[in-house]
Order: structure tokens, then sequence, then C-alpha cells
């Protein structure tokens, strides 16, 4: 997966955050109409998902996508999306979010996949092939149905995110009401006076990249010295 020199970014509680689980998918349609059995079906529709799926495409066999998050782009959109990546090849830098729309191009606008989000993955079951009986499939069990398929790729990453909160203090009042736990987007922060608890990469650069947006920033961490890349503490000190 692409770095940002970092394991992840964001403002509010704790070093490696994330956000709250997806909400139920009550509404979300079931797989019935998925039901052709794929070359490959990849967990994960992060950046390694959606080039896993480009690369079956370019040797013409068929996939799809599947992801607990209720989004494509895994962490880079979950965590960071407004964030810069500076080592993706043939990049100088690019944003998260536009990395991910040009994956997204990439793989979903030229080859047929269809992509599952909101949808967790349970167990793998075996089966005969319906096209070769002495051969098997896998049969994919989901949190909403079944899928078939000859391979799986698992490109989870980090998995599911989230958030680290902070300990012994119940934050639920303020979430969403001045207590945050990624930073989706910076104009939100702009002109105001923002507390950043961490030190590891999550918060030193948020803290960085912040410093054009918000009027003040205090960075709070419980120990003495930083965790995050060396480059990024020199930036705050």
């Amino acid at each position: 997966m692409p770095s940002d020199r970092s394991n992840g970014a964001s403002a509010g509680a704790g070093d490696h955050d994330g956000v709250p689980p997806a909400p139920p998918h009550s509404g979300a349609p079931s797989l019935e109409h998925d039901s052709e059995v794929r070359d490959v079906t990849v967990i994960g529709a992060g950046p390694v998902g959606l080039s896993t799926a480009f690369w079956a495409g370019m040797r013409e066999a068929s996939s799809r996508i599947i992801d607990s998050l209720p989004d494509l782009g895994g962490q880079l959109t979950t965590l960071y999306p407004e964030k810069w990546i500076f080592d993706v090849p043939g990049y100088p830098r690019v944003l998260a979010k536009d990395l991910v729309e040009q994956l997204r191009r990439q793989t979903l606008d030229q080859f047929d996949v269809p992509v599952h989000l909101e949808t967790t993955a349970d167990r793998v079951e075996y089966e005969p092939d319906p096209e070769d009986p002495e051969r098997q499939i896998m049969r994919l069990v989901t949190d909403r149905g079944d899928l078939l398929t000859r391979t799986i790729v698992i490109a989870g990453g980090h998995g599911a995110f989230e958030p680290k909160k902070l300990p012994g203090f119940d934050m639920t009042p303020w979430e969403g009401r001045g207590a945050q736990y990624l930073v989706g987007e910076k104009a939100a922060f702009a002109g105001k006076r923002v507390m950043i608890v961490g030190g590891g990469d999550s918060a030193c650069d948020w803290t960085v990249n912040l410093l054009d947006t918000a009027a003040d920033i205090t960075l709070v961490h419980r120990r003495e010295g930083f965790r995050a890349h060396e480059v990024t503490v020199r930036e705050i000190e």
C-alpha cells in the first residue's frame, strides 16, 4: 500500500486512529445478483485491492472486490483523504483521495468488477466447480450472502478501523461536535483552535498538515519524546 511517510493520520485521540464501525447496512442490496463464479475475489478495496482487480482484468481474469468499509480506498479514504502521499511511482506527490480516484477509474472503468462495500468476510467453504467437478471452488461466506470464486486475495491492510479513544473518558457526547478521530476535510478546521492528542505519525503529521488551516494547534502527548517519523518531528520542533 502506498505510504504517506506514516501509519495513518487523524486529528483527535490516539496515535493510530480509525473511524467508528460502519452503520448497519440493513438497506444494502444482497449479493444474489452476483452469483457468477469469479476467477478472483479480492478482500479489501484499498490501493492494493483495486490494483489486484486491475491486473486480473489485464490477464483476462474475472474479479470482484468486497470491503467492510462504506467507501473505496481503504486507509487512504478513511483516515487521510486530504493528505499528500510522496512515494507513489510517477507522482512527486499526490493527494490520497486523488490517488483513490485514479485507481478507481483505472480498474472499474475498464473492467467488469462488481464491488460490494459494507460487506464482511466470515469464512471459506469448498465445493465442486460446476464447470469441472474434479476441481474445487471456494464459497466465500459474508454477512450479506455467499460469493463463489476460484481464488481469494486478501488485501485488507490493517483491517477495518476503530478509533483509539481517550482511556477513562466518555467522549460520546462530544463526538461529531468537536471531538474528531480523523480529518475528512481540512476546511472543517479552518480558523479553529485545535488540540491533537497523540505522539505518533497520525498526530504529528496532522499537526504539520493543519498549520496552514487552523488558527492555533496544541499537541498533547503523554511521553517526553515523539514516535513519529524524524522528518515530521523536526518540522514540529
